[in-house]
């Protein structure tokens, strides 16, 4: 039986459409995905939770995707923000 696509979010689309999947790879600006995390996480931050994303550096960043563990499995969603169907 064949699914019909969730419509939650703006103007009816679907948050989960146009997103890819895809490992970190070296021209991946650790800059702009640590101020992604900041900003991701502000809010937790706001609410007194601890977080080390709320203030975490592109070095911490840096470091933190680069160790043994999560080589393998360091993975980013990229989203593309061009008209639904």
């Amino acid at each position: 039986m064949k699914r019909e696509p969730r419509r939650v979010g703006f103007n009816n689309v679907d948050p989960l459409e146009n997103i890819q999947l895809r490992r970190l790879q070296p021209g991946d600006s650790i800059e702009q995905l640590a101020d992604l995390l900041r900003r991701a996480f502000a809010r937790l931050g706001e609410m007194g939770v601890p977080c080390s994303c709320v203030c975490q550096s592109p070095k911490a960043t840096r470091r933190r995707t680069s160790t043994v563990v999560t080589v393998s499995s360091r993975y980013v969603a990229l989203r593309s923000w061009g008209q639904s169907p």
